[in-house]
């Protein structure tokens, strides 16, 4: 299997997407949105770039299915033509040969993992983050017999901190297992070798944390922050960005600490960021220290929440993060 290719290719599809999501988002916004069954929004750039990435990877790679967040016959049942309409020409802006009937076909994308090589993609990662005009992440990645061996992270509106990077104006972040990870500019056309950060103390320890209160438990973070001294304030941040923040060395720990005792993180959520974080020098687990199992379909079923950190503190974190959690699981 040529891996090497497989990223260059993956690497040139989200960089394209990178920038058809930018122009999306500034020219439209909010204006082309539903909600879904699951009570989530969906914007037109959810759809039109799963669209446009899994025809092009369909093109090259016409032998490996698709497993994507998006629904294309829900839109479809929704009635909701103009939103139908612009997709078509948001689309066709792109891949102008490309026929009505290909775009909602939807035979390539799957469901659940079929077999044992799939593209995994959250089109759109952080939707609420892109509808208020702020961060959002296009994560695709490559699964083969349960194993993520290559991700693609574009950042359009992610800006590192750090200043080994700070001619970057919005990223794209990749990763080969084996081969460490690289930050490229939006245009591909430059890139640095990406390193976690080095800090001297737990209590020196950024943390970053989801936005939205339905996607993680903030108070419990905070307990495990005062459980471990924490000095540095946590900052927050939409989608995958998180992974990017703690493998650009702008943040220590990206902690996703479940806002349920029943919920389950779904692989298209971490499957880029995390094999991205791994070949930076991070660690990615759950919150018990447990590795993350990307073989049973899509859901991440065997774990409980997210831990990825810059590797040196892990096992601190996950001791705070059990303590907390024995507590909360017997409210």
């Amino acid at each position: 299997m040529n891996l090497e290719r497989k990223l260059q290719i993956a690497l040139d599809v989200v960089g394209k997407a990178c920038l058809i999501s930018r122009k999306i988002q500034r020219e439209f916004a909010t204006q082309f949105a539903m909600i879904k069954q699951d009570r989530s929004p969906v914007t037109l750039a959810d759809y039109a770039v799963q669209i446009m990435i899994t025809k092009m990877l369909a093109d090259e790679y016409p032998d490996i299915p698709m497993l994507a967040e998006e629904s294309l016959s829900e839109l479809l049942s929704s009635e909701n033509k103009e939103l139908i309409e612009k997709v078509i020409s948001e689309v066709k802006l792109v891949l102008p040969g490309i026929t009505r009937e290909e775009i909602f076909s939807g035979s390539r994308v799957i469901s659940q993992r079929a077999g044992s090589i799939n593209w995994v993609l959250d089109p759109i990662d952080g939707t609420k983050g892109f509808l208020r005009g702020d961060q959002y992440a296009i994560a695709l990645a490559l699964l083969v017999e349960g194993v993520i061996v290559l991700g693609v992270l574009g950042c359009p509106n992610l800006s590192p901190r750090n200043e080994k990077f700070s001619k970057l104006k919005g990223c794209v972040l990749s990763a080969q297992r084996g081969c460490g990870a690289k930050v490229h500019s939006i245009d591909i056309k430059e890139n640095y070798t990406l390193h976690v950060n080095s800090i001297d103390s737990p209590k020196n320890l950024v943390f970053c944390e989801s936005v939205e209160k339905s996607h993680t438990n903030h108070s419990q973070i905070e307990r495990i922050r005062h459980r471990l001294n924490v000095v540095p304030p946590s900052f927050r941040i939409d989608s995958q960005c998180k992974y990017a923040s703690v493998a650009l060395g702008d943040a220590s720990v990206y902690l996703r600490y479940p806002s349920s005792k029943e919920y389950k993180e779904k692989i298209w959520d971490h499957a880029a960021g995390a094999i991205i974080l791994e070949e930076a020098g991070g660690k990615v687990s759950d919150i018990f220290g447990v590795p993350l199992d990307f073989s049973a379909g899509h859901l991440l079923g065997k774990n409980t929440g997210i831990l990825a950190t810059n590797k040196q503190y892990h096992e601190d974190v996950v001791s705070a993060s059990f303590e907390i959690f024995r507590e909360f699981a017997s409210d």
